[in-house]
């Protein structure tokens, strides 16, 4: 299974070089992607692994977890928050995502079972509808406060 990198750093030229060299060709670097092509990755990706660890839920999981992903998170609390039992969390150190996706590469039964709760999850807690009606039920609540 290849691996596909997409996504970018303005300021990390050396960084991305380095990084590069390091894959000796074995990876693929895509760069920044966005819009229906973006989402055309996710959603034919074996495994979709999200990294985000700062500024709080990024779109991207729930979109990728929308197109029937089981994704691969950085075990932060709002990744955990939005992933709950569907995905698969991952700490820091160097060698544990690798390990997991080593270790899922054979188990992607599992991960496509994991993948349909988690579009169902994505239904319930994050459609227009869902969203609309917990603002609603908030401030009802705010109201009946006062």
């Amino acid at each position: 299974m290849p691996l596909v990198i997409s996504g970018d750093a303005p300021m990390g030229d050396k960084y991305k070089e380095r990084l590069r060299q390091m894959a000796d060709g074995k990876v693929r670097f895509l760069g920044a992607i966005y819009g229906p092509a973006y989402k055309q990755i996710v959603a034919h990706s074996g495994i979709y692994v999200h990294a985000h660890e700062v500024g709080g839920t990024n779109p991207s999981l729930p979109e990728a977890m929308a197109v029937g992903k089981s994704p691969l998170y950085l075990d932060v609390p709002f990744n955990q928050e939005v992933s709950g039992e569907v995905g698969f969390p991952f700490s820091k150190d160097s060698t544990t995502l690798a390990n997991l996706m080593d270790d899922l590469v054979c188990r992607l039964d599992e991960v496509q079972a994991r993948a349909e709760q988690a579009r169902q999850i994505i239904k319930e807690r994050y459609s227009w509808s869902s969203v609309v009606d917990a603002y609603e039920k908030m401030f009802y609540g705010m109201i009946e406060h006062n």
